[in-house]
């Protein structure tokens, strides 16, 4: 797994994923479903654009360090920043689907479905960091 981790592959797709967010959130040119449009419409900017700053600025660190830019010091922390700041903005979409969302069963279905991927994730992340 150590071989993906520090691939030019990875750092590619970290790459593409900053652009997105950058196009998303930033110059919000695109809003490619409707489940980016509750987190966009409907989340305070004074709360998503630091959250996805610092999901930008942990990500390019990441890639920094990968290609030698920058020395390793904070890889761990920055790879810790990058999970939590994505799982914080999927709370608050999922938050915001209920909240706003329309209330036919599909939907109820998705955000339900969307909230146990979420509790998920904590628990295998907190059994890989208490078991590492």
């Amino acid at each position: 797994m150590s071989y993906l981790v520090n691939s030019v592959f990875y750092d590619l797709v970290y790459l593409v994923i900053c652009i997105l967010l950058i196009r998303v959130y930033f110059i919000q040119k695109i809003i490619c479903s409707e489940k980016e449009q509750y987190f966009v419409l409907h989340v305070s900017p004074f709360l998503y654009i630091p959250l996805v700053c610092i999901h930008i600025i942990a990500m390019l660190y990441i890639i920094g360090v990968n290609r030698g830019f920058f020395l390793g010091e904070y890889t761990k922390e920055a790879n810790i920043i990058v999970i939590m700041a994505v799982l914080i903005e999927f709370m608050i979409s999922i938050y915001n689907r209920m909240k706003y969302g329309p209330k036919d069963q599909k939907f109820k279905n998705d955000t339900e479905t969307g909230c146990i991927s979420i509790i998920l994730i904590i628990t295998v992340l907190a059994v890989m960091c208490f078991f590492h």
